[in-house]
């Protein structure tokens, strides 16, 4: 965890000198989210990923190839130019209802034509960011508008609401027990 607060610190210094400077979402929101989306298995905001919505496909592609498994429904395919290949591949087989890097953004949501940028954690940080800046505005600044980062569905927004909360609040007592 230590690892990845220097690493975005790191990337958050290095952003200021760039036209990705005017995030305006506070680096504890965003923090937050990194948090929520992270794989169980890897560091937060560990970047290469790509995570199946749909299971039949996700089986099915596993039987034809030799894929790094991470659970029963995420790829770790090592680097931007693994992901950036395994990301085209499946696009052309018709398989988009995937979530793609350190943010896990929804393919059929926020497609780009720069495939290799779901992969790279500063680019994926200011979509976020970019992506939470327009729900705040629309919405306010609320567990509610945050959860729509995931979903606007009732159902999975609380649930979302709910982990968002659980990861606060678990931040906090860590650091009370300092």
């Amino acid at each position: 965890m230590l690892k990845l607060l220097i690493s975005l610190v790191i990337i958050i210094s290095n952003l200021s000198s760039t036209d990705f400077s005017k995030c305006t979402v506070d680096y504890e929101v965003m923090e937050l989210i990194a948090i929520a989306e992270k794989h169980k298995n890897k560091e937060v905001g560990y970047p290469y990923l790509i995570s199946f919505n749909d299971s039949l496909e996700y089986s099915k592609l596993l039987k034809n190839h030799n894929f790094k498994k991470l659970d029963n429904r995420t790829l770790d395919c090592y680097s931007i130019n693994n992901c950036t290949l395994i990301l085209d591949n499946l696009i052309s087989l018709g398989i988009t209802n995937l979530d793609l890097g350190p943010y896990q953004f929804h393919y059929k949501s926020h497609k780009s034509n720069k495939l290799e940028e779901y992969f790279i954690l500063e680019k994926s940080y200011m979509k976020a960011c970019n992506f939470l800046e327009k729900l705040i505005k629309k919405y306010g600044n609320s567990y509610e508008t945050l959860a729509k980062y995931h979903s606007s569905t009732e159902k999975f927004n609380k649930n979302y609401q709910n982990i968002l909360i659980d990861i606060l609040q678990n931040k906090q007592k860590k650091e009370q027990n300092l």
